[in-house]
């Protein structure tokens, strides 16, 4: 188990970033006439980032440690992957290549699904793999 400490300031000020991108945000939504879309973002999002923020401001110089438990790597987990079965192109790869499959409506494929497809890809490579 490692240990790790929080900078409060560090979160504060990240939440602050979040809350001013997410007023912008909602600027350009009012401005195209999604007032429902901004009056929910208003009621639902914006006060729980309040209170965390709040929460994050009151601890701010004050130094907190935690204990990061170690979550064992999965088949889902690239970790895994390179611990016990070689490396895979980065992500995008396949763009440069020209190999990229169908685009999947922003849902990455896991790491599981990406290893079935280099193997079926790219066959005389998986004996150097494994």
């Amino acid at each position: 188990m490692a240990e790790e400490s929080v900078d409060w300031d560090s979160v504060a000020y990240t939440l602050r970033r979040m809350v001013e991108n997410i007023r912008a945000g909602m600027s350009e939504l009012c401005e195209l006439g999604y007032y429902r879309g901004c009056n929910t973002i208003s009621r639902q999002v914006l006060p729980v980032l309040k209170r965390m923020m709040d929460y994050a401001e009151s601890r701010v110089g004050e130094e907190e440690v935690y204990e990061v438990l170690e979550i064992p790597p999965t088949e889902e987990t690239p970790e895994y992957y390179e611990r016990y079965g070689g490396e895979l192109p980065p992500r995008g790869e396949g763009l440069y290549r020209g190999t990229a499959g169908e685009r999947r409506g922003g849902v990455p494929r896991t790491e599981a699904e990406r290893r079935a497809r280099h193997r079926t890809l790219y066959p005389e490579e998986e004996e150097e793999l494994f």
